[in-house]
């Protein structure tokens, strides 16, 4: 729900049906929206860098039965592509391993999706005014029920000195919250560790949530209140 995604693998039945819009016979207003097309601003490229699919049989010795399993894996090398600077804005390798060929395959476009639309459009806390009924503006297959997250204040924007490119916000980690509820377009959660800022702020304080990173693990302390932290680091986002 966050992209406008444009098709271009149904050119035979875009064509029939364009060229029944734009007929002497079509009302005129279906053939003023026939010359709306629009253009995408980005593409996604992949090269499979490896792929790789493995079977083991075995015996059960008291039934005599043969058991098959499978393996996979696969690297697949990314980018998103500016179409109007061919200008690349992000580019990442994706490495999965283990499992069905399905299961695979749904994994690594997963986490293609998940990285591209965590670097364009993280997801936010749009409530925090209660610890117990946050509400972040995501929902449907992309969060879970017991799922954490890691949630930052954004701060001020980065630019780089060279270029004077922006570069994002600055981001300060400032606590981890656990999904409780996932609706189709948003969730709820709850504040299990550290501190939000207060929602009443000037301006309002802006926190993005973010799957957390492995080394991450901190046990869970009594939900509190506290100022906004100040920043200690920055993270680059190439899209803002």
């Amino acid at each position: 729900r966050r992209f406008a995604v444009v098709d271009r693998a149904q050119d035979a039945a875009y064509a029939s049906e364009i060229a029944l819009v734009t007929s002497s016979t079509a009302p005129v207003g279906e053939r003023v929206r026939a010359g709306q097309v629009i253009g995408a601003d980005y593409i996604v490229t992949g090269v499979i860098r490896s792929a790789a699919v493995s079977r083991s049989s075995a015996t059960i010795e008291i039934t005599g039965e043969v058991v098959t399993s499978v393996s996979s894996s696969a690297e697949v090398d990314y980018q998103v592509m500016e179409v109007a600077t061919r200008q690349i804005k992000w580019a990442n390798a994706v490495r999965t391993g283990d499992g069905s060929v399905g299961d695979m395959l749904d994994r690594l476009a997963g986490r293609i999706g998940q990285e591209i639309t965590q670097t364009i459009y993280p997801m936010r806390l749009i409530k925090f005014d209660v610890a117990d009924a946050l509400v972040i503006n995501q929902g449907g297959s992309a969060l879970r029920v017991g799922q954490r997250l890691q949630a930052f204040t954004m701060g001020e924007a980065l630019l780089d000195p060279y270029t004077n490119e922006p570069l994002g916000q600055a981001e300060a980690p400032v606590g981890m919250i656990e999904v409780t509820r996932v609706d189709a377009k948003l969730s709820y959660a709850k504040l299990i560790s550290g501190a939000l800022p207060e929602a009443a702020g000037v301006p309002p304080p802006q926190i993005v949530v973010r799957p957390p990173q492995a080394s991450a693990a901190a046990a869970p302390a009594s939900p509190r209140r506290a100022a906004p932290a100040t920043p200690q680091q920055g993270t680059k986002l190439p899209f803002d």
